[in-house]
């Protein structure tokens, strides 16, 4: 069978109920050319039987034996994709029915060195929500300081050339979230990054995401720090910015100590912000209302 012009990346655990939904969808595309490779990553459900009965023979399975999460799994894909680009799907989430025919014509008009994004709509409870890509700025490094400023990346929206994301060495395992993001700090220097305005995928946010793990964020951004000092240090505003941010989510998880640090290192990057300046004084005073009502606000 000759290689497909798109390999599509679709890493699942114990989510056989909404797998029909999230693959079909990528069946569905009106872009034809393509593989799916849904990843099973140690599933305690029979996968297998889910993915067999898709009776599509542009479907692949692949079982790891054991739970690595999303960047090992997707990784774990990478290595077996055949096609020119890449592009990922979570396994609650749904694309939009001309997705890849989108992305695939912006691709065409701009062959090498780019990559292309688009918006997200996102359900949570009854209400909708629309997350925009990252585009292309000036330059490619106004396009780093705006990626660098965003730590948000939603891979279910990428199309990325493989030899790229594979000369970088795909994601980080050691990242359990963010991983997408911090991949994206790194393509950033090597490829244009392309936002269709369409929404081209529609998610839910469960509740059982990891990225609501208290543990799991802490360790991402402290490793993603310093993995990216050197680059956070180019654009000390961007980098303050994301520090307020992450010190803002530390304080909604309870750990004043830490979000004190981060604001105090937000601080030192760019003291002219003023925000930063406030939630670190509200850390040290002690202004539980104030606490108590960001942490709502985070909810």
């Amino acid at each position: 069978m000759p290689a497909p012009a798109v390999s599509v990346i679709l890493p699942t655990f114990n989510r056989k109920v909404l797998l029909p939904v999230s693959a079909g969808s990528v069946l569905a595309q009106s872009f034809r050319d393509l593989e799916l490779i849904v990843v099973d990553d140690g599933s305690d459900e029979n996968i297998e039987e889910v993915v067999a009965g898709f009776n599509d023979p542009r479907v692949r399975y692949i079982r790891r034996t054991k739970s690595g999460g999303p960047a090992a799994a997707r990784n774990t894909g990478l290595k077996a994709a055949r096609g020119n680009y890449i592009a990922f799907q979570d396994s609650d989430d749904e694309w939009m029915l001309d997705k890849l025919a989108i992305q695939m014509s912006s691709m065409e008009k701009r062959p090498t060195g780019a990559m292309c994004v688009g918006s997200l709509v996102r359900r949570f409870g009854n209400a909708l929500r629309v997350y925009r890509g990252v585009g292309l700025g000036v330059n490619r490094v106004e396009q780093t300081s705006e990626v660098v400023a965003n730590p948000v990346a939603y891979t279910q929206t990428w199309l990325v050339p493989r030899d790229v994301i594979v000369d970088v060495g795909g994601f980080n395992e050691e990242l359990r979230v963010w991983e997408d993001w911090e991949l994206m700090l790194r393509l950033t220097n090597r490829l244009d990054i392309l936002s269709t305005p369409e929404s081209l995928v529609y998610s839910v946010r469960l509740g059982d995401s990891v990225s609501t793990n208290r543990e799991v964020f802490l360790k991402s951004i402290t490793l993603i720090d310093i993995l990216h000092a050197e680059t956070f240090s180019q654009f000390p505003k961007q980098s303050a910015r994301l520090r307020y941010l992450w010190g803002r989510r530390l304080i909604a998880d309870g750990r004043t100590e830490q979000a004190r640090t981060m604001l105090l290192t937000a601080i030192k990057s760019d003291p002219g912000r003023l925000r930063p300046w406030i939630l670190w004084l509200t850390t040290i005073l002690q202004f539980k209302f104030l606490l108590r009502r960001l942490q709502r606000a985070q909810e």
